[in-house]
């Protein structure tokens, strides 16, 4: 958050957001650039491994105190926090992977174990493939605006 304006230099940069994708952090960069605002963009050379850069504190921008209120001001204008977030596409695609990958093991390996082809015993080795899928560990943006009046 924001100190008290009058205890902070005016040139003192400000966080006004951590970002978890690497690619929004560098767009949103840039609409506040072409904005007239400054801004520096921390962990924009991280690897491309979102992984490493969620570890790494995420991507965080900041702003001069002199601006901040003009670039809270753009970022709610443009709804960014309240916007459909990318991370909630990956959950339902993987939601959608996993129940087509039960879908053909059950169409598959039932009729198989039933035929004898397959152990029965395999059947319960099919919930842990689950465990096996890639997972997008990234969350929320975390926000930290001017209050508008």
């Amino acid at each position: 958050m924001v100190d008290d304006p009058d205890t902070v230099a005016g040139d003192a940069m400000v966080t006004i957001g951590i970002i978890t994708s690497r690619a929004e952090a560098m767009v949103i960069a840039s609409m506040l650039e072409a904005g007239g605002i400054d801004v520096w963009l921390g962990g924009e050379n991280h690897a491309s491994v979102e992984v490493n850069s969620m570890a790494l504190g995420g991507h965080i921008l900041r702003v001069p105190l002199v601006q901040f209120a003009d670039a809270s001001a753009l970022i709610l204008e443009v709804g960014l926090p309240d916007s459909a977030l990318a991370w909630r596409g990956g959950r339902a695609a993987i939601g959608r992977f996993v129940a087509a990958w039960f879908g053909l093991q059950m169409f598959f390996v039932i009729p198989a174990a039933v035929a004898g082809l397959v152990p029965w015993l395999s059947l319960l080795f099919a919930p842990l493939e689950v465990l096996m899928l890639p997972v997008d560990p990234r969350g929320r943006n975390d926000w930290f605006l001017a209050e508008m009046r």
